[in-house]
């Protein structure tokens, strides 16, 4: 489906700057496997599996799920992960664009945060309100009923360090590095 090849390329950019950030800060070697909740077709863990990472990703999506299959990853569909089964198994945990969604954040993160490993590492992406007028970004265009909390740098830097997680790497983007 030309829609679903479109939506995956586009999705491949922000894996493509995943990937690339995981190896500037330095951590891509003490990285093996990659969890990612809400993965859609895959696309963010494209790059990681095209570098001999070994990579999950989970989406409730099955058309999406089935598209990136087609490339050799490992995707399952499920309504949501459950943290129980995957308990301290992955180097890397993803999750982009998935906590706006989410009616409670803080369990979310408390899920994720019992995925990772002791010592190990979150990616943790959401659309960050004060960085769409640094790209010309309308901010009306990214107030969408599916979004139910809204985020920005400092609100979730005080979170994530009252929850106990260590600060690598963050910015406006709402791109942020947690171990």
């Amino acid at each position: 489906n030309k829609n679903l090849e479109i939506l995956f390329q586009k999705a491949l950019v922000r894996g493509n700057r995943f990937f690339r950030l995981i190896k500037e800060i330095s951590i891509i070697d003490q990285i093996d496997n990659i969890y990612e909740s809400g993965c859609a077709t895959g696309a963010n863990l494209y790059p990681f599996f095209k570098n001999g990472k070994k990579v999950i990703g989970f989406d409730f999506d099955a058309k999406l799920i089935n598209f990136g299959s087609k490339f050799g990853l490992n995707l399952k569909q499920a309504d949501s992960h459950d943290s129980k089964n995957y308990k301290g198994k992955y180097d890397l945990v993803i999750s982009s664009h998935v906590l706006e969604h989410v009616i409670d954040p803080v369990l979310y993160l408390n899920q994720i945060f019992d995925i990772v490993k002791p010592g190990k590492y979150i990616l943790i992406e959401v659309p960050g309100i004060f960085s769409f007028h640094k790209r010309n970004l309308k901010i009306v265009d990214h107030l969408v009923n599916a979004h139910i909390n809204y985020f920005y740098e400092a609100f979730l830097l005080e979170l994530f360090t009252k929850m106990g997680m260590i600060i690598i790497y963050s910015d406006e983007l709402c791109t942020f590095i947690l171990k």
